[in-house]
Formats: C-alpha cells, sequence, structure tokens
C-alpha cells in the first residue's frame, strides 16, 4: 500500500496521490484493506542528494524543510511496499524461523525512523515554523504506516506460528513477539466478526477525533489569556530565569516588560516566587480553570470531551476483551494489574498523608506569622513553603552554584560513569553541529569498539524548545549494524562570556544526572532489533530507571564532594553548606508526593469508571490531599497526560520508577561509596546481569530483571496473613543468624507465630512462639553471637536483622525495618532482606492498630515458612522422635510419681481414702504443698516453669491413656520408676534441710495471696451490690400492670415458682455435708434398685424428679448466701436429662450403662487397668486355642 502524501506546489511534486479505497467484504478478512492507488513520481531524493537517507552515517543538519518531507516520504513509501511484498510472502509462504518473520520488517523500519527523528532535532533546535508542519505531517503518515501492521491478520497469524517454538526461543526473542501479539489484539485484530471489527473501528475513530477536540480546545485557552506586567516591582522577588521567559524578543530581563501567559514553568515560578498575592490568585484561577465551564461560550471547554474519550475507551476495552481500559493499559506494564496498582497507591497514602497534613499546619503557622489573614489558599501553599525554607535554611542559590560549574561538573560526570560503566568519552570536534555550543562524545566500550554518539546541547536560546528532554535519533540494531545517536538537551543559563563559566543550581545538578542517566540507557542498549533497544519496549512504568538512578547519586554526599569543585579556587563545597543544601532539597516534600499521588489515583479512577468526571474528582481529593478543593478548580480539563495521548492510565508511572530506582541505588549505598573496584562491580552488576538481560536495553521484562539483580539464590518466602514476604538470605555476611532462621523455618518454628511488636515507618517485630516478645530459643540452645559486616547497612526498608536484649543475645526473634534505621547499626544482625515485588507487603504489616506498648490490637501472624533455595545442604530437620520419646518420658514420670493432695478434686472410693492418708503425710513434710515431678525429679528435658498457667476453679486431668507399646518397655520402665524414687527421696531430704531459708519468700506470697483475696472480696462484693440494684429495678417494673393477657400469664407462672422455692427452702449446711447427703442418696437409690424387680415405677420417676428439682434449688440458694452473682451459679449447673433406657436389676448379669468410679491419682487404678489387659489378653489367647 503506498502512502498518501499531498506536498504544496512549490515542492514540485509531479503528481499528488489519489487514494481511492474499496473494501472487498465478500473476497478477504475486515482487516485487510486494499487500495486502488495512483502512484506518484516517487521522489528523486538519494543517499547522495538528501543525508537523511544515509541512516548509518553521522548527521548532517544543512537540510532544508523541503528535503525532510521528500526524504521521509521516500523512507515511508519504501517501507509501505516492503510491508506488502512481505505480506504477500507471508500469505503462500509461513515464516520458518524467528528472523524470517522479523529481519524484513526490520530493515524497512529502521531508515523510516531515522530520518523522521533527525528531521524532529532540527526543529527541537531551531523551531523553524515551517520544518515543524513538515514533522508533524511526516509523524501522522508514520504512525498510519505502523498500525498497519497491528491490523493485519497475515503478521498477525504469521507471528502465532513462529510463537509455537516459543521453549527454544531467547528471552529478547519472546519479549519482540509478545509486543506485536499485544498491539494486534488492543487493535481489533483478533475479531473476527465483520460487524463488530465495524463497531471498534468507529469507536476508534470517534476516540481520535475527540483527543484531538481535546488539544484543539487547550490551544485556543492558552492563546486567550495574556497578561503584560510593565514593572518588576509588581511580580515580587521572581529570580531572572523565570523572568527570561517571560521578556518578549529584544527585551531586558531586569527592566521588563513582561509576558504573563499560562506556561506551565512560568506558573509554577509564580506559585513558588511571587510575593503579589492577587497576582498569585489571579494565574492560578486562570490556569485551573482552562477548558473548563467558563469557557463553554467560546466553545473551547473540554467538560463534555473528558466524558466521551473515557466512554471510548471504555467501549473499546469491552469490544477486545477487558473489563475496563486500565486493565487494558497494564497488562504489560510492571505493576501488572489494576489491583496491584490501587493497592500501591493506597499503601503509598497511608504513610504520607499524615506528615502531608502536618507540613501544611506548618506552613499555615508560618504564613499566620508573616502577616496573612485567615487560612491558606491554594495559591499560597507553594509560595509560603518556599519562603519558609528560605527562612529555615537561609542560603542563596547564587552561592551554592559557586561550587557547581558546568564544565567541571559535566568532566566529573563522565568519570563516575567510567567508574561505574566502564566506559570512555572522547569528544569529537571536526563534525557537523546543531549549534555552535553544542558538544559531541563518542562513547568507547571496554573493549575498544563504539558504543554510540552523544550530542550534548547545554544552554538555552530563543530558538530552541524550553526545558530539558533526551531525544533518540537512532536506535542500536544488529540486523542494520546501527549505532545510537542520542541528542540530549538542556536549558542552563548562557554564558555572559568565555571567560565567565556557567555556574549551576543543585537543581541544575540533578536535572544534569538525570538526562544523562536516560542518554546512557539507549546508548549503552544491546539489542539486535530497534524495537526493543533502549526504552522502546521496556515496560512504561521503568522506562525512566536510569533517569532516577543517576538522579540519586546527585542527591549522595560523598558524590557531590567528588563532583564540587569552585570556579576560582577548586575547593569543594563545605560540608556545612553541603548538609544544609541537602536538608533544604528535602524540605517538605510528603505535600508533593501527595499531591502526585492524588494524580496518579484520579487518573486510575478515570480510566475504571464511567460517568461525570467530576464527582470522582472530589472523592479522589478528599482520599489523598491534606487540603479542601477550591470550587472553582478544573484541572483535569488540562491534563494532556491524562487526556489525550498514550500516557493515560500512567500518570504513576514516576513514583513507580523512582521506587524501583531508589531500591537499586541502595544497592550502592550499602557497598559504600569509598571502594571503587566495589562500586565498579555493582555499575557492572547494574549494566548487565546476563547476555539476553540488560538495564540498559529491552531485551527482556524489567520484572524478570529485577529478581535476576536481587539474586535470589538463598531464598525464604514467609507466606504471612498480610500477603508473601521472599526473603533473601546474606549467608556469607552473617552464616549463623542464616543457619539459624532457616533451621527454624524448617522445622516450623514460626508458624503460627504473630508480628508481636509494631513501630510504624520503623520496625515491624516477631520470631516469638510465645507472643510476648520474650520468648524463643535459638537452634544452637544458647544465645549466639552478632555477626557484623561493614557492607550491611540499615539504609532501606525491608532488611531482616536479629532482635536481641543485648550484645551477643540472639535468639529467634527477627525484625524487618520500616525504612532507614541508621541507629541500629553495629547492634543488630542484618542477614536478608525482603525483595521482589513482595516488598509492597510490607506496609500491610504496619498498618494495624496498635497500643501504647507498641503492641497491635489484632496482629498479622506468620502461616507458614517455605524454603525456596537452601544454602546449607547438611540442615535437615531435627529427630522428631526423639522429642516424641521425651515427651512420653515426661507423661509417664508424672503418672508413676507418688499422688499429691488435691483439695479440687473429689475421691471416690476406699481405695482412694487409703491413698489420701499416705498423701496426706508426704504433704506435711513438704509443708503442705504438693511438688510436681518439674521439682522433684533432676531431669534436664523438664523445665521447672509450667508453660500454661491454670486458670481458677477448673483443673486439667491427666490423660488416662497409656500407648500400645507400653507393655514392651516395662523393664525400662522398672529402671526408670527406681531413679525416680531415688532422686524423690534426695528432693524430700534436701527440702527439709532448705525449708528454714524460704520462709521469708512463702511469706511474701502469703501476703500477695491475702491481696489477692481482699481484692477478690472487694469485687465480688460489688457484684452483688449490682445484682441487687437489678433485682430492685426488675420489681419495680414486675409492678407495673402486664400489658395483655400473655404477659399477665407469664408473670403468674413465674410468681408460682417463686412461691415453690420459699417454701422448699431449707437450712444451711456446709458444701462437705450437703456432699456426703448427695452420695448418701445416691447409695440408697442403687440398694434400692438391686431388690426391686423391673424398671422404675411412675411413682419412683416423680420422686427422682423432685429430689433433682430439691437439690437444684438448695445449691442456687446456698450460692445466694456466698453471695455468688447469678451467672457464676450458671456455670456450676450442668446439663441432666433424663434417661428413658430400662435398667437392668439382675446383679449378676453386667449392665452397658453400668458405670465404676475410680480416682484417677490413685496409683491402685493403674494396676487394675493392668490386671483388667491381662485378663483380656488370656481370654483372646484361649478363644484362639478352641
Amino acid at each position: 500500500m503506498a502512502a498518501s502524501m499531498r506536498g504544496p506546489s512549490k515542492l514540485k511534486l509531479s503528481r499528488t496521490i489519489l487514494k481511492l479505497s474499496h473494501r472487498l467484504k465478500s473476497q478477504q478478512h475486515p482487516h485487510e484493506t486494499r487500495y486502488f492507488v495512483a502512484l506518484p513520481d516517487i521522489p528523486s531524493d538519494t543517499s547522495e542528494t538528501n543525508s537523511l537517507l544515509r541512516y548509518n552515517d553521522p548527521p548532517k543538519f544543512d537540510v532544508t524543510p523541503g528535503r525532510v518531507l521528500t526524504g521521509t516520504a521516500k523512507t515511508i513509501l519504501d517501507y509501505d511496499v516492503e510491508l506488502e511484498k512481505h505480506k504477500e510472502n507471508l500469505k503462500g509462504n509461513p515464516p520458518q524461523t524467528f528472523e524470517d518473520m522479523f529481519d524484513p520488517l526490520e530493515k524497512a523500519r529502521v531508515p523510516m525512523w531515522c530520518a523522521h527523528h533527525v528531521g524532529q532535532q532540527m526543529f527541537y533546535s531551531s523551531s523553524e515554523y515551517k520544518l515543524g508542519l513538515v514533522c508533524d505531517r511526516n509523524e501522522k503518515q508514520i504512525s498510519r504506516a505502523e498500525n498497519d501492521r497491528w491490523r493485519s491478520r497475515t503478521i498477525y497469524e504469521s507471528v502465532k506460528t513462529v510463537n509455537t517454538n516459543r521453549d527454544s526461543m531467547k528471552p529478547y526473542q519472546q519479549r519482540l513477539i509478545d509486543m506485536y501479539l499485544y498491539n494486534s489484539k488492543i487493535h481489533g485484530t483478533e475479531i473476527k466478526k465483520v460487524k463488530k471489527y465495524d463497531e471498534m473501528m468507529h469507536w476508534m475513530k470517534m476516540l481520535q477525533k475527540s483527543n484531538e477536540q481535546f488539544s484543539q480546545n487547550l490551544d485556543s485557552c492558552y492563546r486567550l489569556y495574556m497578561r503584560r506586567i510593565e514593572k518588576r516591582s509588581e511580580l515580587g522577588s521572581m529570580p531572572d530565569k523565570y523572568l527570561a521567559l517571560m521578556v518578549p524578543p529584544g527585551g531586558d530581563v531586569s527592566k521588563g516588560p513582561y509576558n504573563l501567559t499560562m506556561d506551565p514553568v512560568i506558573y509554577h515560578g509564580m506559585m513558588q516566587h511571587c510575593s503579589n498575592g492577587f497576582l498569585r490568585r489571579d494565574i492560578w484561577e486562570k490556569y485551573n480553570g482552562l477548558a473548563g465551564p467558563d469557557y463553554v461560550e467560546s466553545y473551547s471547554s473540554n467538560g463534555q470531551t473528558i466524558n466521551d474519550i473515557r466512554a471510548y475507551r471504555q467501549n473499546i476495552a469491552e469490544l477486545i476483551g477487558y473489563k475496563n481500559f486500565a486493565e487494558a493499559q497494564l497488562q504489560r506494564r510492571m505493576v501488572g494489574s489494576v489491583e496491584n496498582l490501587a493497592n500501591f497507591l493506597n499503601g503509598m497514602r497511608t504513610s504520607v498523608l499524615d506528615k502531608a497534613k502536618n507540613d501544611v499546619a506548618l506552613i499555615q503557622e508560618f504564613a499566620a506569622k508573616c502577616g496573612l489573614p485567615g487560612k491558606l489558599q491554594p495559591w499560597d501553599y507553594e509560595f509560603f513553603k518556599s519562603e519558609r525554607k528560605r527562612y529555615m535554611f537561609n542560603f542563596q542559590e547564587n552561592e551554592v552554584a559557586q561550587y557547581f560549574p558546568y564544565q567541571k561538573i559535566k568532566e566529573n560526570m563522565m568519570q563516575i560513569c567510567t567508574d561505574l560503566f566502564g566506559v570512555q568519552f572522547k569528544q569529537i570536534t571536526d563534525c557537523d553541529k546543531l549549534y555552535p555550543t553544542v558538544e559531541v562524545y563518542q562513547v568507547i566500550e571496554e573493549d575498544g569498539s563504539e558504543a554510540g554518539t552523544i550530542h550534548i546541547d547545554p544552554f538555552r536560546r530563543p530558538s530552541k524548545f524550553g526545558g530539558s528532554y533526551t531525544h533518540v535519533a537512532r536506535d542500536h540494531s544488529d540486523v542494520m549494524d546501527t549505532k545510537p545517536l542520542v541528542f540530549m538537551s538542556l536549558n542552563f543559563q548562557t554564558p555572559i562570556n568565555d571567560s565567565e563559566p556557567c555556574l549551576l543550581t543543585l537543581e541544575d545538578v540533578y536535572t544534569m544526572f538525570g538526562e544523562f542517566g536516560c542518554t546512557l540507557q539507549h546508548v549503552l542498549a544491546k539489542s539486535p532489533y530497534s524495537e526493543l533497544a533502549g526504552s522502546n519496549n521496556l515496560e512504561k512504568d521503568a522506562a525512566d530507571i536510569c533517569f532516577h538512578v543517576l538522579k540519586e547519586m546527585a542527591l549522595e554526599p560523598s558524590f557531590i564532594k567528588q563532583l564540587s569543585s569552585h570556579h576560582s579556587t577548586g575547593e569543594p563545597v563545605p560540608e556545612r553548606l553541603l548538609d544544609t543544601v541537602l536538608k533544604a532539597a528535602r524540605h517538605m516534600i510528603a505535600y508533593d508526593v501527595s499531591k502526585e499521588l492524588y494524580l496518579s489515583a484520579l487518573d486510575l479512577e478515570l480510566c475504571i469508571k464511567t460517568g461525570i468526571w467530576y464527582p470522582h474528582m472530589e472523592r479522589i481529593w478528599k482520599l489523598y490531599m491534606p487540603t479542601p478543593l477550591h470550587e472553582e478548580d478544573y484541572h483535569p480539563c488540562h491534563m494532556t497526560d491524562m487526556f489525550p495521548g498514550e500516557k493515560a492510565c500512567g500518570y504513576y508511572t514516576n513514583l513507580w520508577t523512582q521506587m524501583i530506582a531508589t531500591d537499586i541505588f541502595k544497592t550502592f549505598q550499602e557497598t559504600g561509596f569509598e571502594d571503587k573496584e566495589k562500586i565498579a562491580a555493582v555499575g557492572r552488576r547494574v549494566q548487565s546481569l546476563k547476555g539476553d538481560v540488560n538495564w540498559f536495553g529491552g531485551k527482556g521484562s524489567v520484572k524478570d530483571l529485577v529478581e535476576l539483580y536481587q539474586n535470589q539464590a538463598d531464598e525464604v518466602l514467609l507466606v504471612t496473613s498480610a500477603g508473601e514476604l521472599d526473603v533473601e538470605l546474606w549467608s556469607k555476611e552473617a552464616p549463623k543468624a542464616c543457619r539459624n532462621f532457616v533451621q527454624l523455618c524448617m522445622e516450623g518454628y514460626y508458624d503460627g507465630t504473630i508480628f508481636h511488636r509494631v513501630v510504624p515507618d520503623f520496625i515491624v517485630q516477631g520470631g516469638d512462639p510465645t507472643g510476648t516478645g520474650e520468648g524463643g530459643e535459638s537452634i544452637y540452645g544458647k544465645p549466639f553471637k552478632d555477626e557484623f559486616h561493614s557492607r550491611l547497612r540499615f539504609v532501606r526498608r525491608g532488611l531482616v536483622a536479629m532482635a536481641n536484649a543485648g550484645k551477643n543475645d540472639n535468639g529467634s526473634q527477627f525484625f524487618i525495618t520500616m525504612g532507614q534505621t541508621q541507629e541500629l547499626q553495629n547492634k543488630h544482625t542484618i542477614f536478608g532482606k525482603v525483595t521482589g515485588n513482595t516488598v509492597y507487603n510490607l506496609s500491610k504489616l504496619q498498618e494495624v492498630e496498635i497500643d501504647d506498648n507498641e503492641r497491635p490490637v489484632h496482629p498479622h501472624k506468620i502461616k507458614s515458612a517455605m524454603i525456596l533455595s537452601n544454602p546449607y545442604d547438611d540442615i535437615v530437620p531435627r529427630n522428631q522422635k526423639k522429642e516424641k520419646s521425651d515427651s512420653e518420658k515426661k507423661s509417664k514420670s508424672k503418672s508413676q510419681s507418688k499422688a499429691t493432695k488435691n483439695f479440687k478434686l473429689l475421691s471416690f472410693g476406699e481405695e482412694a481414702e487409703e491413698d489420701e492418708v499416705e498423701t496426706d503425710l508426704a504433704c506435711k513434710d513438704l509443708s503442705a504443698k504438693g511438688k510436681s515431678s518439674h521439682d522433684l525429679l533432676d531431669d534436664p528435658t523438664l523445665s521447672t516453669e509450667s508453660a500454661v498457667q491454670e486458670s481458677k476453679g477448673r483443673t486439667a486431668l491427666p490423660e488416662d491413656v497409656k500407648s500400645d507399646n507400653d507393655d514392651e518397655k516395662s523393664s525400662e520402665d522398672e529402671e526408670q520408676r527406681k531413679k525416680m524414687k531415688d532422686s524423690i527421696k534426695e528432693k524430700l531430704k534436701g527440702d527439709k534441710k532448705s525449708e528454714q531459708p524460704k520462709k521469708d519468700t512463702d511469706e511474701k506470697d502469703d501476703s500477695k495471696t491475702k491481696a489477692l483475696k481482699l481484692e477478690a472480696k472487694r469485687l465480688r462484693r460489688e457484684l452483688k451490690g449490682l445484682d441487687k440494684e437489678e433485682k430492685e429495678e426488675i420489681k419495680q417494673e414486675e409492678k407495673k400492670p402486664p400489658a395483655n393477657d400473655l404477659v399477665a400469664a407469664y408473670m403468674a407462672e413465674k410468681e408460682k415458682y417463686k412461691n415453690i422455692k420459699k417454701e422448699n427452702k431449707k437450712g444451711k449446711g456446709s458444701r462437705e455435708e450437703l456432699t456426703l447427703a448427695m452420695l448418701s442418696k445416691f447409695q440408697s437409690k442403687l440398694s434400692a434398685a438391686k431388690l426391686l424387680g423391673g424398671s422404675y415405677s411412675d411413682d419412683e420417676e416423680e420422686e427422682k424428679e423432685e429430689d433433682k428439682e430439691k437439690e437444684y434449688k438448695k445449691e442456687e440458694e446456698e450460692a445466694e448466701d456466698e453471695g455468688d452473682s447469678s451467672w457464676q451459679v450458671l456455670l456450676r449447673h450442668k446439663l441432666q436429662f433424663e434417661d428413658k433406657k430400662r435398667k437392668v436389676i439382675d446383679a449378676n448379669i453386667a449392665d452397658e450403662d453400668r458405670y465404676e468410679i475410680y480416682d484417677p491419682r490413685n496409683p491402685l487404678t493403674k494396676r487394675r487397668r493392668e490386671m483388667s489387659k491381662n485378663a483380656m489378653k488370656d481370654k483372646n489367647s484361649k478363644q484362639q486355642k478352641l
């Protein structure tokens, strides 16, 4: 398909292209569009006559706008012809290899894009109007030509055919295939029905029309506002760098006049530095009202256009199989899904919002001191924030700039990159330049080969585009043998003369480092295909990683010292001034982060929800912003990052990329900046980890690259109630701590434990099986020593370290840092870090309610621990059989030791009474205190402290169960019994000797017991008083006349039972007397049952029920006399049900429901069980013989 081009008459094209489209629906798929085309005379441009066609040579910038148009048109026509040929070949001859599919497309694309990008850079540098029209026209044609690939069914099916051999492909090949399949899907290639495809094409045309309408409306609004300021005094303390943008051509920066426009740079400069409050308010209202409701009459309002764009996006997303537009956009990004992005934004909000509110309160306080009446308004925040920073830190930017001359900073920056990445920068002077001040450098690899070329344009000029940017004119391609060509444009103040250097502010230094990092990302890219080079196929939310990594370096004090050099003395910046500048750079950043989080959340919300946009904006503002929303704020109407264009659902990318870059830069900090060799090793690791994975290129997914970079060789996965935590272990730096952690994880020691301590933005602590912070034991049986390493520092969140109570006191407890905790350095052993996407679950761990003791009210817990990669091959779970036998020994020793008197249990039978006499004698010798085997035995496996405290009113009975192999170990039991008897005798003798020293402690215990008893009595009296008050209230209510007959009947029935209770009331008696009376009645019933024949009569049943009723009432009255409350009485009672089974009265026949009651403490009980077992064995053996 030939390109559709119509040029002006002066370009002397012989004919214009006449395009007559006719869709052959009956013969071909709707995606394939055929055209009857009258071919023009192909432009006569060749590589000899037009330098734009020499895509592999250094660029020439003497090309006219006409040559830019014809040269680029020639490459577009060539691309269309090659694309059609390739599609025809694929129809009858499916591709056999990856190269057969993609190499022809690569050869057609590279010349087209190279010619277009060089022409674009010429326009950016000169701002020539005609050249701008040409570049805009070329870009539309290239976009049309590129989209033909995605809408071609032939190419889509061929890529799917190549993808069948995916397992044998390299990562970059898989990445390129995924890109083609995804782009084909979102362009509707998978839609097979003609009607559905036509509907999608309709919505895409409507979307394109609305996007263009949005931009046109905004351009009209920009042109409608311009305010002329005659005197500089009206602008207050505006810096010269902003005034230079406002001065008309030929004007004087110091005198004016000044043109105040809606340029974003001028607007933000006014908000920060203009002391004229009325002027600030005027420009704020105009800027935030751009294309809003006030522009409806001029047909320039974007209010309805935003709703239309969102509706068209939603329709397209549903047609291609997505729930919403956001889901379609996030599929191939690092964040992965809408849920992950929402969790990321919400987690950031919880950690930043309170700090932002505090910042606003401080700004309000400062503004009040400055004389501002009332509350802060939206146009006041930035100004008073800047004024407060000047007041607190008291430094001038000009003073700092003396230490940052441009040439020196540039040389030092390149030297640092040489140390990190091993590349050299060679300046070239004999080459063509866009402007005389442009500097050209050739980047040389370590092996001496050329990596690429950089053109640095550092100074501002009237004909140059404002701001700083990096523009890639040519990408790396092995297929076409091209080297990267990158233009780096900055916006520094032009020196007055050659003798005066260009001095940079610290903000200029940050910008320079960031842009240079972006430039290196493209120059050092290694990819066989240009579509994967640089940031072309990186995830959009990870494309600027290198930009932010090098920008972070500019904030590192040691780097700044290395960079700085006074322009006259050569001295580095003083530490005092440097410290002040760095603190000022981080001054009140929470408010700025909150604003960026709000815009990211609003962008996501408008890509998910439908309907009118303003209510969504109000809701998100209340969630994320620390200030109220102004009624005249309509800022979404001019947000070009959200509407229109390809940046939709991508406003979050800056925050996301910053977060990843910060984690990468922490690796440099952990290494330290003193040792250049170690820093260089880390730099090589950043530059390239594997042959097919590179930070600077696009061969692989950044998500996979992050996992490779973090080196998860030794790895443990903690599954918590807040999500998974992937812990990378540093087994070489902290071998003892890692071995201890892995062993405990392998044995399930941490399963079910809680994070018992939470200090927000500091640490989250866990690993204690008791959950108190005082328990836990290491695998070594005792605390082990600290392990400090110079490379491991508390400089980031997600570090896992040992918790201790002091030096060399490490057990099982550990904690995870929630930020920088440098005060813990050389006090706690760092043995790992949380890595990968699971690091985002850390914020959930601290999002809990905590009390005054830093303990969470509803703590998160560790569900399980999985060892993904064990660094110690010799670690296996410790012997479980031994632990089981030890527990069996404990249970045996408890059952075989002599019984002790327990006054909370009742003994039944004559045998128990005989044993209790012996027990009482032993208790007298032990000062009336029964001793357990913990006290009587010298068994090291038994703890002298009880693990579980016994609750009042309840006693846990020992298990009356014996294992099946007890008979086999009878001989061992006899020896164990003898040892126990000997140890008990020695203990008793020792206790008699040590009885006197224990009197003091006993007296203290008695005093504590008395105090507790008094407190219990006091509480019982209070409860009794409350019961009386409740009874009186009930009586008063009962005196009221019943509301109806049912209530009256109920009250009469209740009164009847009360009278019965009073009639049956008996005299008081002690609890022992009552118990004896109950036992005697029970004995008399048993004897009567033996004498009578048959079942119980009806009279006996009634007598039985009456006895039960009397016993119940007697016990209830007795509890009332003792002062117990009603709920305590209720807890004493047990459910009793009528037994309707007929009883056997023959004494010679055992009833199946007959039970004999034995005291479990009685040693005779065990002998009886053993005798019954022996009898059963004899019986079974006789039956087998028979």
